[in-house]
């Protein structure tokens, strides 16, 4: 991914603003319940961390495994943090309208948005699994 476009995903994902609502699951099952609850608080923290403008913290928050797809070796931190601290993080502007778990994969679905935020489960814990909006 290049440098304009991993410009371009973060500042879209933060500008769109990750919600800190709760989400709602399309399934009855209890692991599909604990799972929406965990992805919900990953996506609180990804927010947290853009708001207060920390790449460490985000970039922490983004699958071990997919940081070398999106950032080519880069480091994330450096490419990610000029752009967490030039924009602004409206966290309340969207709101989490369903969360779809599939094993260890689920996509958050927003209200005023279309399309999924990924976030996949690795090693037992749930990250940010891109940066495409």
């Amino acid at each position: 991914m290049s440098r304009s476009a991993i410009a371009l995903t973060v500042v879209m994902l933060t500008a769109v603003g990750f919600s800190g609502c709760g989400g709602e699951d399309s399934s009855d099952s209890s692991a599909d319940d604990a799972a929406t609850v965990a992805i919900v608080a990953a996506n609180n923290q990804v927010i947290a961390a853009a708001k207060s403008g920390s790449a460490a913290d985000f970039c922490d928050l983004i699958a071990p495994s997919q940081i070398k797809k999106i950032f080519g070796g880069r480091d994330c931190e450096d490419l990610v943090g000029p752009l967490l601290k030039s924009s602004k993080v409206r966290a309340a502007q969207f709101e989490i309208e369903r969360v779809l778990v599939e094993g260890d994969t689920a996509g958050v679905q927003y209200k005023s948005r279309e399309g999924a935020t990924t976030f996949v489960k690795e090693d037992g814990k749930w990250y940010l699994g891109s940066l495409e909006p």
